[in-house]
């Protein structure tokens, strides 16, 4: 058994006025789940070597949002049929 809290977040830039964090904070709450969903503003630039970090960082998931929602598709190890299609 592991003592680290497993995170998870939402990459974007800007990403300060996401809603994401609490509505997901309120669920982890409420339900008595250990975790911590974290915003993280990410430079296009940086993205990948953002992405490659988390995992040690203790992040088991992150959503993507704007300006980032194409470029990941690139980077992504899995990219399913729906996802492609969305583009």
């Amino acid at each position: 058994m592991t003592d680290k809290i497993p995170l998870a977040g939402v990459i974007g830039s800007p990403i300060a006025h996401s809603k994401s964090p609490q509505i997901h904070r309120h669920w982890l709450k409420t339900y008595g789940l250990a975790g911590d969903y974290v915003p993280m503003d990410v430079s296009s630039a940086d993205l990948r070597d953002v992405l490659q970090a988390l995992p040690k960082a203790g992040f088991v998931g992150v959503n993507i949002t704007i300006p980032h929602k194409e470029t990941i598709l690139d980077i992504a190890d899995l990219v399913t049929d729906r996802a492609t299609l969305i583009g």
